[in-house]
């Protein structure tokens, strides 16, 4: 693999692109959230700040992925295969992070 980090991180989602899609829309998603929503507290815009760094990183990967996708379909890498551990771990930690961030809005950063 080259020293290109768009090239890795294309080649790493090529076996599933839509997870590409995902990471790019929920950073883009984050940044709004976070940078937009409490513009009073200076955290919160330099935590958007940082997701958009990282949401313009995966959408450029995913330009270079669509760009270059003939040749990842010559190269192909094995998909991502899913296991119901994989897949419970998953869920639960999603919504152990709902539920928290529903506690802290009701206890912490209630006005």
């Amino acid at each position: 693999m080259t020293k290109n980090p768009l090239r890795r991180v294309a080649y790493t989602y090529s076996g599933s692109p839509w997870f590409l899609w995902l990471q790019a829309t929920s950073s883009t998603l984050l940044t709004f959230v976070l940078f937009f929503e409490r513009i009073g507290q200076p955290f919160f815009r330099i935590l958007g700040i940082s997701i958009a760094i990282v949401a313009t990183f995966y959408w450029a990967a995913l330009v270079y992925y669509l760009k270059h996708r003939a040749e990842f379909a010559i190269n192909p890498v094995k998909p991502i295969v899913y296991t119901r551990k994989m897949v419970v771990w998953t869920v639960a930690i999603l919504i152990a992070a709902v539920i928290g961030f529903v506690l802290l809005e009701l206890f912490v950063w209630h006005d």
